[in-house]
């Protein structure tokens, strides 16, 4: 999310602000990995998950739980229900030609997501353009921040859920691999070749007529 620090001078009577933020290469992959999450079209939406963990355990305390998490993911995340105590707005003005704008941090912040990195939607970056780039960014990296962190926990209460025998889950799905770790990769191979126009199997494990040879190296 980045850090903040207020320093004051005595001699210009001014204070400082310096906001550290993190490398937006971060902020990016990290995006792109909670984008499902934000988005209400898509079948792991924060509400969705919840909803559907609403139905699966019949119990009252969890559902209770369920209802305040909800709660506070629209007042920290979902655009038409953020608490301006909890998300300010962002004012800008410009002297230059007397104008100004007025946005809330998490509209700002998708904004960055939608207008300059994922789809780089014109219409949506034109409606924060006036905060610039760098105000629109800093709202990101908040928004992203907060959503991974309701991410993580709603993962933990699931595995919680699982571990009490409140929520039957495949255990296949606990295990799948879901991120790329070596930057290498080494496996057997067979290289077959045929002359160009031959047509391809249909299957991994089909047969391979005599026109395809193997293909060795050194042999070519």
């Amino acid at each position: 999310m980045g850090t903040l620090h207020l320093t004051h001078n005595p001699e210009t009577g001014k204070t400082e602000i310096d906001l550290r933020l993190p490398p937006e290469e971060v902020v990016e992959s990290a995006a792109a990995r909670v984008r499902p999450i934000l988005l209400e079209q898509e079948d792991c939406y924060y509400r969705s998950v919840l909803k559907a963990i609403s139905r699966l355990v019949d119990h009252p305390e969890v559902r209770a739980n369920i209802k305040a998490v909800r709660q506070r993911w629209d007042e920290r995340v979902r655009p038409d229900s953020v608490d301006p105590d909890k998300v300010p707005d962002v004012l800008v003005s410009d002297a230059s030609n007397a104008s100004s704008a007025r946005m809330d941090q998490v509209r700002l912040g998708l904004a960055w997501v939608y207008g300059d990195v994922i789809h780089h939607d014109t219409d949506v970056r034109a409606t924060a353009k006036a905060f610039g780039v760098n105000e629109r960014y800093r709202c990101a990296a908040s928004l992203v921040t907060v959503a991974m962190l309701f991410t993580m926990r709603l993962l933990e209460s699931v595995l919680a859920m699982r571990r009490d025998g409140l929520l039957e889950i495949n255990s296949a799905v606990l295990s799948e691999d879901v991120v790329v770790t070596p930057r290498r990769l080494t496996e057997d191979a067979v290289v077959r070749v045929a002359e160009p126009g031959t047509p391809l199997p249909s299957f991994a494990d089909e047969d391979l007529g005599p026109e395809w040879s193997d293909l060795r190296p050194g042999s070519a």
